[in-house]
């Protein structure tokens, strides 16, 4: 078992957000980051070595687009060794070996479109990229995991594409939508 953090950051060019991301790395002594929406197109060994508190110390890094966008993974590197990696249009993949059980993980990271021609391009980039690592006896459930994903994943667009007239914000958690008091 290991710990992990996932976080849409909203752009990580704030210390005060690095500091964020830093003290929960260090407090949870965190072997596996992924931040979505680090609106930078460089990233540097400082702003990793920063948000990495001296438990993260190797990445890979998918450059924001003007100032959308940009997704980072980094990791411990004396519990995990890269395999393999892989950045695309949306998605950023790494390989990742465990140093003492010699298990392998695929970590996906995911910064997605809002458009319904941009989510068909995603979704295909990310069904070529899973035969890249899946054996053949895996990719039966893998198949019924995107299918079962893609769905939810439409059926949350939708329903939240209903509500834009409503005055509210809504945001992801604990796996449902839930609305905000504006």
């Amino acid at each position: 078992m290991f710990k992990s953090l996932v976080w849409n950051i909203r752009g990580i060019n704030d210390p005060a957000k690095r500091r964020a991301v830093r003290d929960l790395v260090a407090e949870n002594q965190v072997q596996i980051c992924c931040l979505q929406e680090t609106k930078m197109e460089v990233l540097d060994l400082a702003i990793v070595r920063d948000i990495g508190a001296g438990f993260l110390d190797e990445w890979v890094f998918m450059a924001a687009r003007g100032a959308s966008g940009g997704v980072l993974t980094c990791w411990n590197s004396a519990l995990w060794k890269v395999v393999d990696s892989f950045v695309g249009e949306f998605a950023l993949e790494v390989l990742l070996e465990d140093r003492v059980s010699g298990e392998q993980w695929s970590c996906v990271n995911i910064y997605g479109p809002h458009d319904d021609e941009g989510r068909v391009t995603m979704w295909e980039e990310l069904s070529n990229s899973r035969a890249r690592w899946c054996g053949k006896t895996e990719m039966k459930t893998v198949e019924e995991s995107m299918a079962s994903l893609h769905y939810a994943v439409d059926a949350q667009a939708t329903l939240i594409g209903e509500m834009e007239n409503v005055q509210r914000y809504w945001t992801w958690r604990r796996r449902w939508w839930t609305r905000r008091r504006v």
